[in-house]
C-alpha cells in the first residue's frame, strides 16, 4: 500500500491528478492522507455531532471553506452517504462555487457547483448547521458564527492553525456545539486515528486498489 503524504506544492486539480496517475501506473492500493485521510475522520465526527444535535444528514445546510483535496474528498464521500448536492455550498478564494461562474474553475469544482445567490463566504453561512474550514486560518468571523443556524456544528480544520478558536466559538454562540477534537483533526490525529485501520485492512484481504465510495 503507498501511503502518499501531500508535498506543500501540491494542491486541488494537480493533486487529483496525480492519484489518478499513481493509481494507473501502481498495482498496490493508492491512499492519499489529505484527501482519504480527512475525510474519513471527518465524516465520523459529523456523524456524532449530528446525533448529539438532533439532526439527519440529508436536511442539513453545509458550507466548507475551501475547494482543495481535501474539501472536494469530504463532500464526495458526504454525498454518497445521502447529503444532498444543493445542500452543500464550497467556497474558495474567488468566492462561492455556483453554476454558472467560471473564474478560477476546473473540472472538480464545476461537479460540485450550485445554483445559489450566495457569493461570499458570510453569504454562504447565514443559517448553515455545519462548517468545515479547510482553506486559511481566520477566514470566519464571531459574525458569521452567530448567523448559523441553532446549535451549529464546526469543524475547524485549518493545517496547521485551525480558523475558528473554540473559545472564540464559545463567546459568540455560548449554547451551540463545536466537537471538541475539531481543531486538531488535520494535525495530529488523522494519522493517528485512520492509519492503522487503513493499512489493516489491505493487509489482511490484499487488494490491488484502493477507493472511496
Amino acid at each position: 500500500m503507498l501511503w502518499r503524504h501531500q508535498p506543500r506544492g501540491h494542491q486541488g486539480a494537480e493533486c487529483f491528478i496525480i492519484e489518478q496517475r499513481l493509481r494507473e501506473l501502481l498495482d498496490i492500493p493508492v491512499f492519499h492522507d489529505d484527501q482519504h485521510g480527512t475525510a474519513i475522520i471527518a465524516t465520523a465526527g459529523l456523524i456524532n455531532a449530528l446525533q448529539i444535535t438532533g439532526r439527519e444528514l440529508q436536511d442539513i445546510k453545509m458550507v466548507v471553506n475551501g475547494a482543495g483535496a481535501a474539501s472536494i474528498a469530504c463532500v464526495e464521500l458526504l454525498k454518497t452517504m445521502g447529503l444532498p448536492h444543493a445542500n452543500v455550498t464550497l467556497v474558495d478564494t474567488k468566492g462561492v462555487i455556483y453554476q454558472g461562474r467560471t473564474e478560477g474553475m476546473n473540472q472538480w469544482k464545476s461537479a460540485h457547483a450550485v445554483p445559489t445567490a450566495a457569493r461570499t463566504l458570510a453569504e454562504a453561512m447565514a443559517g448553515a448547521d455545519v462548517f468545515y474550514g479547510l482553506s486559511a486560518k481566520g477566514a470566519v468571523s464571531a459574525e458569521m458564527v452567530a448567523g448559523m443556524a441553532p446549535r451549529p456544528i464546526i469543524f475547524a480544520m485549518a493545517n496547521p492553525t485551525p480558523r475558528s478558536r473554540p473559545r472564540r466559538r464559545r463567546r459568540c454562540a455560548p449554547m451551540r456545539s463545536s466537537p471538541p477534537a475539531a481543531q486538531i483533526i488535520r494535525t495530529r490525529s488523522t494519522m493517528s486515528w485512520v492509519s492503522p485501520t487503513s493499512f489493516a485492512g489491505p493487509s489482511t484481504c490484499g487488494p490491488r486498489r484502493s477507493t472511496m465510495p
